[in-house]
């Protein structure tokens, strides 16, 4: 599902972003490659798509605010597929996200309003699901950065929540997300995992079954990681409830979460 997310904002980026201006602009100064969007999570409601809009249009130097629909973004994706009617064939407008698109005038301002605040207030907004800025890396869609438990087994770590910091967070990330986590009824505690006990915990793990993967996996390789402990099997329903995972998704800093679900909470021995 992750893959499948990301691949359709590639496509989306690709198809509504895409443009060749004549001429001697260098390439990264033209006009398409100026471009921001703004994907909204399928659920959004229009209060929360007004405050997008809202934050958005408090940005220095904005030109060409536009709202795309699910249809209109159908429509740009079938004009830029129009040779791959297969790929085309899976895809309802329905399925394609709504998104705010917009310029900046030059690179100095592109860039001024990438490393600015704007990604990390969006990021925070609810009904916010990824935002593009034409040329540099995707950010992973809230959604995406939430962690499925899968068939993990059920044992006393079901009661924690695992939250997976980025390599470049900061120490105010990090701050600002433990402050979170502490925050969370029925938290009993917040503790820092390192890279060592992380990699000492994939060796336990994985040495007799994945041996390869200890072999090739170092402490370096793996994240550092913010473990928030749970009281009791209550407090893991209500973060179930109350969606903490993506809640947690949108701080700036963090990578992916993992929250144990309901029906291994219920299972969760001392």
């Amino acid at each position: 599902m992750r893959r499948s997310a990301l691949l359709l904002v590639g496509l989306l980026t690709a198809a509504q972003l895409s443009g060749c201006t004549p001429g001697e602009t260098p390439i990264e100064d033209r006009p398409e490659n100026l471009t921001v969007a703004v994907f909204l999570d399928p659920e959004a409601t229009a209060s929360q798509t007004s405050a997008v809009e809202t934050r958005l249009r408090a940005v220095p130097d904005i030109t060409d605010l536009t709202f795309v629909d699910h249809q209109q973004a159908y429509e740009a994706m079938r004009k830029d597929l129009a040779d791959e009617p297969d790929l085309l064939d899976s895809v309802k407008p329905e399925s394609l996200p709504e998104s705010f698109r917009f310029r900046l005038p030059d690179r100095a301002a592109f860039e001024r309003t990438y490393s600015g605040p704007l990604r990390a207030d969006l990021r925070a907004l609810d009904g916010v699901d990824s935002v593009v800025f034409r040329g540099k890396k995707i950010q992973e869609s809230v959604k995406d950065c939430v962690v499925d438990y899968g068939g993990r087994v059920a044992t006393h770590v079901v009661l924690d929540v695992d939250v997976f910091l980025t390599d470049g967070a900061s120490a105010r990330e990090k701050q600002a997300i433990e402050a979170r986590l502490r925050a969370v009824p029925g938290a009993s505690g917040v503790r820092l995992r390192s890279r060592e006990e992380g990699y000492e915990r994939l060796k336990e793990m994985y040495q007799d079954i994945k041996p390869e993967i200890v072999a090739s996996a170092k402490p370096a390789d793996l994240p550092e990681v913010l473990v928030l402990t749970l009281a009791d099997r209550p407090a893991v329903v209500r973060a179930n409830d109350e969606k903490l995972a993506e809640q947690v998704c949108r701080l700036p800093g963090v990578d992916h979460v993992l929250v144990p679900p309901k029906s291994l909470a219920r299972k969760a021995t001392s």
